[in-house]
C-alpha cells in the first residue's frame, strides 16, 4: 500500500487546497507506461498500464492547481517506502536494460513496461485528466520494471532491488 491511502484520498479531494479553497488539484506520481520496443528502441507512444490502485500507490504529491500549494508530499520512494528514494528515483537514469531482443526467442518486438514520473489533473466533481508525462524511456527518472514478449509469453522483471531507488532487500507487493 502506497503511503496516500483511499480514504486520504477521498479526504483530499472533499477539501481541496488547505489555502485557497480551489478543488483543482495536480497529484504528482510514479506510473506504469508501456512501449513496444523493437530492437532495443521504443517505437510507440506510451500506453498508460496502471489503474486506480496503482495510481494512488504512486502519489508522493499533490499541489492546488490554481495556488500551486502543497496539499500533500512525501520524499520517501513511492515503489518501496525508503527514506529518501524519491530524490533518487527522480534523478538517476534506468538501471533495466531495454533488451534488443526476447530473451527466450529473440522476437525483436518486445513491450517494455517502465515507472514513469507524471501528471494528473482532478477538477472539481472528480473528474481527472489523462497521466501526462514531460519523461522519456532515456531521461533521468524513467525507470523500467518488466519486459514481456508477445510471441512467446517471456517476462522478465526487477525483482533483486527496487526498480526506482534501486534499494535492495525484500519489496512490498504492489495492488492490481
Amino acid at each position: 500500500m502506497g503511503v496516500l491511502t483511499s480514504p486520504d484520498l477521498d479526504d483530499i479531494i472533499v477539501l481541496g487546497c488547505n489555502a485557497c479553497a480551489s478543488k483543482t488539484l495536480v497529484f504528482s506520481t510514479y506510473v506504469d507506461g508501456a512501449f513496444t520496443l523493437l530492437g532495443g528502441e521504443p517505437v510507440s507512444k506510451v500506453a498508460w498500464a496502471y489503474d486506480g490502485e496503482r495510481f494512488l500507490d504512486g502519489v508522493y504529491q499533490v499541489t492546488c492547481g490554481d495556488c500551486q500549494n502543497t496539499v500533500f508530499s512525501v520524499d520517501l520512494c513511492p515503489r518501496c517506502h525508503g527514506e529518501e528514494g524519491l530524490d533518487k528515483a527522480l534523478r538517476t537514469e534506468n538501471a533495466f536494460p531495454m533488451p534488443a531482443m526476447c530473451s527466450g526467442c529473440g522476437a525483436e518486438e518486445v513491450r517494455y513496461v517502465a515507472m514513469l514520473p507524471a501528471k494528473v489533473a482532478m477538477m472539481a466533481g472528480g473528474r481527472a485528466e489523462k497521466a501526462r508525462s514531460t519523461h522519456e524511456l532515456h531521461d533521468a527518472g524513467a525507470h523500467g520494471c518488466r519486459v514481456e514478449c508477445k510471441a512467446c509469453g517471456v517476462v522478465v522483471e526487477v525483482r533483486a532491488a527496487c526498480p526506482l531507488c534501486g534499494r535492495a532487500g525484500a519489496i512490498r507487493a504492489r495492488p492490481g
